[in-house]
């Protein structure tokens, strides 16, 4: 794997927040697993994937029926 698909692999915070489009604050209380550096915080854009597809769910049919 060559650097640059390396870097593109590896999110900021901001980065990570804006692809799931949740607020910083929300992210961090996901306890997603992180790559730290020093005290600067990366996440995999892979390891997000994995995580929306986990919590994906079939929208469901309102078929204006009361049951």
């Amino acid at each position: 794997m060559n650097h640059s698909n390396q870097t593109q692999e590896v999110l900021t915070r901001k980065e990570a927040a804006s692809l799931i489009r949740v607020c910083l604050t929300s992210l961090d209380r996901m306890r997603l697993p992180v790559i730290r550096i020093g005290r600067r915080v990366f996440y995999r854009r892979a390891t997000l994937e994995a995580w929306l597809s986990t919590n994906e769910q079939p929208k469901k049919i309102h078929t204006g029926k009361n049951v």
